[in-house]
Order: C-alpha cells, then structure tokens, then sequence
C-alpha cells in the first residue's frame, strides 16, 4: 500500500499542476474525481469516483450538479474446528456499495484569475 508520504508527494505534484494549468476560471467546466474512500470507521477502505459539472449564472453565483459512487469490501474472519478435527473457514465477506447525486449552489467570495474561494450549499440523494 501507499504510504502518507507518498500520497502528499502525488497530492503536492497534482496541486502544482493544476494551479497553473489555466490562466483564466472557466464560467462552465466539468471535473472527474476519483480517490481511495474510508466507510464507517475506518476499517473498510475502498474506492470513490464522481463526475460533476458547474456553471456560472451570474458574476459571483454558481450552481453545480454531480453523480458519483463508492464500493468498499472487506472480511471478518472466522474459523472453527470440526469434531473430526477438520479446520474450517467460515469469514463473513461483504460489499458496500452506494450511488449519489449532488446538488450545489455556491457564491463566490474571492475569484481571481487562477483560483477562487467559494461557499457552497446543497443536498445529497444517496443510495446504498
């Protein structure tokens, strides 16, 4: 597995690269995400993916749409022993999956060529 370092490494390197990769925000654009996920208490590592879009209606007012999803697995083990003396694996193995939308609308407190600060509020439909 990665570790912490490695994962500032890949973060700091992306940060860097996206920080200038444009001049100017775009009023519409669509980003791809997609990372390693904890459920729960953090014994169930997984994957998280989304896709969303945002636009700009006005100067400082945005609204954004997304849809996106997790899955996660893992394992409790369990073994018992036969009287025979045969040994058994009896592990629970499980999968959690979920599918969401996401609605935002965001007002922009601070934008300026190359990046922006922006408060968003919305809701979440998830299924799992």
């Amino acid at each position: 597995m990665y570790s912490i370092k490695n994962y500032f490494l890949i973060s700091f390197l992306f940060f860097s690269f996206n920080s200038f990769s444009q001049v100017t925000t775009p009023k519409k654009q669509i980003e791809l995400i997609a990372g390693q996920s904890v459920h729960g208490s953090g014994d169930s590592r997984g994957l998280s993916f989304s896709v969303e879009y945002s636009k700009y209606f006005k100067k400082k007012l945005n609204c954004s749409a997304s849809i996106g999803g997790t899955i996660h697995d893992g394992f409790f083990p369990v073994f018992y022993e036969y009287p025979t003396g045969v040994q058994n694996d009896g592990s629970i193995k499980y999968t959690t999956a979920g599918l969401q939308v996401l609605t935002h609308f965001g007002y922009n407190f601070l934008k300026s060529t190359k990046s922006e600060l922006l408060f968003r509020l919305g809701s979440v439909l998830r299924y799992q």
